[in-house]
């Protein structure tokens, strides 16, 4: 285990150091997934720390000693980057993204065994086969979650548990039956991805959620979009709007307020139903002036969707801020897009500067057009902050 009171027989040169790792390991305590790996390379990172401790007590004023501080700094970064990353991503994050991790664990474990060349009369004890045993652990109890749960109620129950964030049942279920659909298992298959099979099979039960459903193109999770929820960059009435990541790119999230969301619930099928058919329209229009809409997640315990970021807000505003701003420009574009919207039967109803955007390229895009009150109320007018 992890002994932070190795901090009394660290030498100044090796405060830095220790703080790295020391941090690393109280983040230690938030991770549910590879745990027995994580922990063996934080003992890895606590071996070399005692190690050239004890080195640099003596011989701190060479310069290779300070060189090799600032490579070992970096190495126990790494494994720290790695710890945060599973600890706030969390455990159904951790087993979609396997591969992911098994590339930084690997790159964290060469980074230590580079440390043994760098001092001399420094004898590191390479830990490659505790690490490799340590994952292997964690894999089988992959398996021995399975096995404990007699159905998909004990084993849903089992999964919210070890999330960093609460996630509804049938979000879990619709993410986990996605990711099995487009990595179908081989005879090499990892084993975070044959628990994601059986969990999906056995969750399956549970939920009436049709595959024409699941596999709409514009559906996702949670598990796909990172933003931070204490920072909104607009609200409405009924949500606010954050800026934040999905697939690499940099999205707008409008989420729904909690009471707004329980519209959503499982019990009121009909209604979802024929929100999911106006954002199937959506997601298929195709305008250089019309707001692009990438997906949505409605399973999800708020739910939101996603759409293009117009760094430059609404158009009111921008006008406001921009007193050269082309008018002209932007009248035709707003034309040009509603022209576009009538061409597909589609009738905005509600034209007015807060439902039009404005891109990194200074044109404006159509926002919020969509007859039903549902769609309304995820996609209102919204004040961008400043």
């Amino acid at each position: 285990m992890v002994d932070l009171t190795v901090e009394a027989t660290v030498p100044n040169a090796l405060r830095a150091t220790w703080s790295i790792w020391s941090s690393a390991s109280s983040l230690y305590g938030s991770v549910k997934c590879r745990r027995r790996e994580l922990e063996a390379l934080l003992e890895y990172c606590q071996d070399v720390l005692q190690q050239v401790a004890e080195y640099t007590a003596k011989n701190y004023a060479t310069s290779d000693v300070r060189a090799a501080i600032t490579y070992i700094e970096d190495a126990f970064e790494t494994v720290k980057d790695l710890v945060t990353l599973v600890a706030e991503k969390g455990f159904l994050w951790s087993l979609m993204n396997a591969a992911k991790l098994d590339d930084e664990s690997g790159e964290c474990e060469r980074g230590l065994e580079r440390i043994y060349g760098l001092l001399p009369h420094v004898v590191l004890i390479p830990k490659e086969r505790e690490i490799r045993q340590a994952r292997e652990y964690d894999q089988k109890s992959l398996d021995r979650i399975i096995a404990s749960c007699k159905n998909g109620d004990e084993l849903l129950l089992a999964i919210q548990k070890q999330e960093r964030v609460q996630r509804t049942g049938e979000e879990i279920f619709v993410a986990l039956r996605r990711y099995a659909q487009s990595h179908p298992l081989r005879g090499n298959a990892r084993p975070e991805d044959t628990f994601i099979h059986k969990a999906s099979e056995m969750l399956g039960a549970l939920y009436d959620v049709g595959e024409d459903v699941i596999f709409k193109r514009f559906i996702i999770s949670s598990l796909e979009v990172d933003f931070n929820v204490n920072h909104p960059i607009g609200q409405g009435a009924s949500g606010k709007v954050y800026e934040g990541t999905w697939n690499g790119a940099t999205v707008a999230i409008k989420r729904m307020h909690a009471e707004d969301g329980q519209m959503l619930s499982r019990e009121q099928r009909q209604e979802r139903s024929g929100i999911y058919h106006e954002l199937r329209t959506w997601s298929e229009l195709r305008h250089p002036n019309v707001l692009p809409f990438y997906g949505a997640c409605l399973e999800a315990e708020i739910p939101f969707i996603l759409m293009k970021y117009c760094s430059f807000g609404t158009m009111d505003r921008y006008l406001v801020k921009h007193l050269d701003a082309d008018r002209m420009k932007l009248a035709h574009s707003v034309a040009s897009g509603l022209a576009y919207l009538h061409s597909q039967n589609i009738i905005h109803a509600d034209i007015k500067g807060p439902n039009v955007l404005i891109g990194a390229d200074h044109d404006a895009l159509l926002s919020d057009f969509g007859p039903r009150p549902a769609i309304a109320r995820v996609s209102e007018p919204d004040v961008v902050l400043d």
